[in-house]
This record gives C-alpha cells, structure tokens and sequence, in this order.
C-alpha cells in the first residue's frame, strides 16, 4: 500500500501509459507542381491559399507600404488632434489586397464614403468613414464637447461640408507620405460621397485594390477609417520608389568598390614587361645556347605588353628615357591572363 503523500503510479497505471498510441502528425494529400500526388506531407507544413485575396506584391513590398501607413497614422494623429483641438488617436490596423467588388461588399450600410482622385495618377480612391466617427468630427468642428453622439447613419450637408475639410487634411498627408520617395507632385481632389458600398463604380469589379484598415478614437468616440486605393494607381508610384532604391543600392556598391585607403599606397606590385617574341619547336629551344640569336618581328616593340601581378594590364612601345629603358603606354586591357 502507498505511503500518504507518494505520487507514484501502480503497475496498471504504467502499463496503461505505456500501451497508449502515439498520435501520428497529421498528413494530407495534393499535387506538387509537376503533377504528382503525394500522400505523406505534413499538414503543418501546408499553407491555405486565397485566391480571392490576390498577391501583386512581394512581402517585403507590402512591409514597405505598412511601414509607410503607419507614418500616416501617426502623423495624421498629430494633426487631427490640432486641427479638432482634441485628442485623436490613430493605430494602423490591417493592409491587404483584394479585389474591388470584396471591398464594395464589406463595406457597411450606412457609411461615409468619400470618393477622390490624386493627379496626375488614374484611377479613384475610396475612404470610408464610420458615420459615428463622422458626426463626431462635424460636432467638434461646431465647437460641441459631447462624446456620447447617436448617429442616425446619415450625415446633413452642412455636416458633410465640414468633414470634407477634415477629409482633405487627411488626403493632403497621404500625398505626402507618397511623394517623399516619388518624383511626382501629387495633388487630390474630391470627386463625389456615397452612403452605400453598392453603388460604387469606381472600378471594375475584378480590379485588385489595396485597402489600409486604421482605427480612429476620439475621446469615448471609436470607429474606423479605411482608405482603398486600386492597385493600377499605385503602380508607377511603386515602380519609381524601386528604381530609386535600386541607384541608390548600385551607387553604394559603386562607392564602396571604388574607396581607396591610404594603407594601399605602399603596397608592392609586381611589374613585368614581355613580348610575344616567336613560336619555336622543342628541338629549337633545346638546341638554344649563349650567344644564339633569335629574329624578332620588327614591330614588336611597339608591341610590348606590361604584366601587374599576372595580369597584362597596358601595351606599350620599348624606347629610351635619360639613359633609361622605359615603356610608353599606349593602351589598356581588360587585365586578361595572357
């Protein structure tokens, strides 16, 4: 019998744990690229994918486009918060790419959709407002204080003119966000407002567009603030901001590969200077004794090739210099193994 306080296992206990099956990972089935079924991968190694939620960028694009909208998160924070003279916060939330009719979709009803145009660019940008969110910023711009706002869904016009200017502010910065690293002057515009995601045009319904989710709060006031921008837009804007970093990687690896050190001046090199005299056999070399005399063709002079460390890197002509013999370059090589 087991002493109180002994956690040991009877001799049914380990014999249960020790006839207990070991759970296999999980495998599933699909085809590889070439066509062939394989039945015995690891369904942890298997990643879904969502062919509604279109890729056009490369994952360390993508990261470049968040970091450059968490800037405006940040940014547009400050500047709401001087503008509405009171405490805005704004988080970025997610960045995805869809496909224009999904976004339409999702969009709830009633919202305040903005429509907007940034030359010289094509195509038209959406920003979604929450209505709440909305009402608030129209009632802070009249001078209210109150935070506890029931919005009816819909905003007046007069209420509509009022957020507009915050709206601009808004698209003002988004411009700039996108212009440090462009050589575009980009300028927006205001082209039209909806209520309801299902009247939107702006795009063709299998356009893939990239919709910057961020979270707004102003005091007890939540909502959300998204900004869809077709990809086709975008594109020279990302085409330009590669190309830049691209001469600006080049001209590093440039800089960096032509830097010389004062360390280097006294380094030796070896300097040689030869011909390509004439071709002789075996027998002839053999044979060859002091004070044999080999013809050498009559241009060969002009010919004479300097070797720095095994490579031949200049041609010259032999003559004389103060009483020296010295080479006159008369040409550079592409410092091939001669």
């Amino acid at each position: 019998m087991d002493t109180e306080g002994n956690t040991g296992m009877d001799a049914p206990d380990t014999d249960a744990v020790e006839a207990s099956p070991v759970t296999a990972p999980e495998t599933v089935q699909f085809f590889d690229f070439q066509g062939n079924l394989r039945t015995d991968v690891d369904a942890s190694t298997v990643r879904d994918y969502d062919f509604s939620n279109p890729v056009f960028l490369p994952e360390a694009e993508l990261r470049q486009i968040r970091l450059r909208h968490e800037d405006l998160s940040r940014y547009l924070s400050a500047r709401l918060s001087i503008f509405l003279r009171k405490d805005v916060s704004i988080e970025m939330g997610s960045l995805v790419s869809q496909t224009y009719s999904d976004f339409t979709e999702s969009i709830p009803e009633p919202s305040h959709l903005v429509l907007f145009k940034v030359e010289p660019l094509f195509g038209v940008g959406v920003l979604e407002l929450d209505p709440g969110l909305a009402l608030h910023i129209a009632d802070r711009m009249l001078g209210g204080r109150n935070d506890s706002l029931e919005s009816t869904g819909y905003l007046t016009e007069i209420e509509v003119n009022l957020v507009d200017d915050a709206v601009h502010l808004l698209l003002e910065e988004w411009c700039r966000q996108w212009r440090s690293e462009s050589n575009r002057e980009l300028k927006h515009t205001l082209i039209g407002r909806e209520t309801n995601g299902r009247f939107l045009q702006t795009s063709p319904s299998n356009a893939v567009v990239l919709v910057a989710d961020m979270q707004v709060k102003m005091g007890d006031c939540e909502g959300s603030l998204r900004i869809s921008v077709p990809y086709y837009t975008l594109e020279p804007l990302i085409k330009e901001i590669q190309q830049g970093r691209q001469k600006q990687s080049s001209g590093l690896a440039l800089e960096s590969g032509t830097e010389w050190r004062a360390s280097y001046n006294q380094i030796p090199v070896e300097l040689i200077a030869e011909w390509e005299a004439t071709a002789l056999t075996v027998k002839e070399v053999l044979d060859l004794k002091p004070g044999d005399i080999i013809e050498l063709p009559r241009g060969i002079i002009s010919q004479t090739r300097l070797r720095m460390e095994n490579l031949v890197r200049f041609v010259g002509e032999v003559g004389l210099e103060n009483g020296s013999v010295a080479v006159r370059i008369r040409e550079t090589t592409e410092g091939e193994n001669l």
